[in-house]
């Protein structure tokens, strides 16, 4: 029988038999392969194993007897806390560059000499991180009320006692395929530095979980999808990890919609909501942008994903609904996004204004999905950081 995650298949063309090689029954396995060059001068590419993402990464050969296998598994001993990528390797397979990453490494290269077993460092991705300050990440599971279970990852400030602290919760964007993983990200370190920790959730449709998972966030924005959020604040609440009085929300791009939404079906549960580079009218987005310019499948893409008719979209749209919001609100944008039509901005904005609950406002015309721009990223995080200030201390 198929399950709904990817697994790895060994096929034999000539008669299409299929042989499973790995499969996780929680997670997509993604191929680990190793290439390098034969004793003719041939490059090939040979897949030797799995890589999974159930928490943290975890790579599984297929023969663990292996050489290969041997030495990975004797690498990873050097860096047991970081995940091993074999960047590259000389073509007489003498030295191997690898690069280390990890909740709180965002990648440092080394160079491998296989004959002495020694590593080397080359340099760093980011040199100015200081990994000794950065907080760590656990991964989470918890129950929705639907009885799904729901993974994600919990960051508590470098210090701090996992208890009753100030929470973000921090949607990631997509919001059907993609997914939050244990790897290093800025946003959450810059939020668990001044104190706050912080609660990543892969609700229904993100990827990574099969295919059952993600296909059941269709329709489902503003529904089951933004209910998977509420469970996982609720959760933290109940395990104490939360103040129950001090909890935001925050995202971008889907993340924005879901930070907003979140705090139109729940206005007791947050204090505060980011939207950042956000969609907020769902039937704007249907008619503007560039997912809506994408024709044929961009247009049917959006019936599937927000549910079909106008009435739905605007049920579901945190524009048509701002007076429902009684926290704080700070929206970000960029001039230039076509992916979230700036419209958004303006839109969710003017809505808020009416209700008497003006929001916190950052405008860059020259940004698009993001800002990018070294000087706009500093005064983003700066203005987060108040912001966040006058609701979580």
């Amino acid at each position: 029988i198929e399950k709904s995650t990817l697994g790895i298949y060994r096929i034999k063309l000539s008669t299409g038999e299929r042989e499973l090689m790995y499969r996780n029954d929680i997670v997509d396995a993604q191929p680990f392969i190793n290439v390098y060059t034969s004793e003719t001068g041939k490059r090939i590419k040979e897949v030797v194993g799995a890589i999974i993402h159930n928490g943290r990464p975890e790579v599984i050969f297929f023969d663990e007897n292996s050489e290969l296998a041997k030495e990975y598994r004797g690498l990873q001993r050097a860096f047991p806390n970081d995940y091993l990528h074999i960047t590259s390797k000389t073509a007489d397979n003498k030295s191997w560059v690898i690069e280390s990453y990890s909740d709180v490494n965002p990648g440092k290269f080394y160079l491998y000499d296989r004959e002495t077993k020694k590593v080397s460092f080359l340099t760093a991705s980011r040199p100015w991180i200081d990994e000794q300050k950065m907080s760590h990440k656990t991964p989470i599971n918890f129950v929705t009320r639907d009885g799904l279970t729901i993974h994600g990852y919990l960051t508590i400030p470098l210090g701090a006692k996992a208890e009753n602290l100030p929470l973000i919760i921090h949607p990631h964007g997509g919001p059907h395929g993609p997914r939050d993983y244990w790897f290093f990200d800025d946003e959450v370190q810059v939020y668990a530095s001044a104190g706050y920790s912080v609660l990543q959730v892969n609700f229904r449709g993100s990827g990574g979980y099969g295919r059952e998972f993600e296909d059941s966030g269709y329709g489902q924005w503003g529904g089951a999808m933004q209910d998977d959020l509420t469970d996982a604040t609720l959760w933290a609440i109940k395990e104490g990890f939360a103040n129950k009085d001090k909890i935001c929300i925050s995202g971008s791009s889907y993340g924005g919609y879901a930070a907003l939404m979140g705090v139109v079906k729940e206005p007791e549960l947050y204090k505060c909501a980011i939207g950042y580079v956000g969609v907020y009218d769902l039937p704007l987005m249907f008619n503007k942008g560039n997912v809506a310019e994408r024709l044929g499948w961009g247009k049917r893409y959006m019936e599937q994903a927000f549910g079909g008719s106008e009435e739905t979209m605007k049920k579901h749209s945190p524009a048509y609904n701002a007076s429902k919001i009684k926290a704080g609100v700070f929206i970000v944008h960029g001039g230039r996004d076509e992916q979230a039509h700036y419209e958004n901005a303006h839109v969710m904005r003017d809505a808020l204004v009416k209700t008497g609950n003006e929001p916190k406002w950052l405008w860059k015309k020259t940004e698009g999905h993001g800002f990018y721009n070294e000087e706009n990223r500093k005064e983003l995080y700066t203005e987060m950081l108040d912001f966040l200030k006058k609701y979580l201390n």
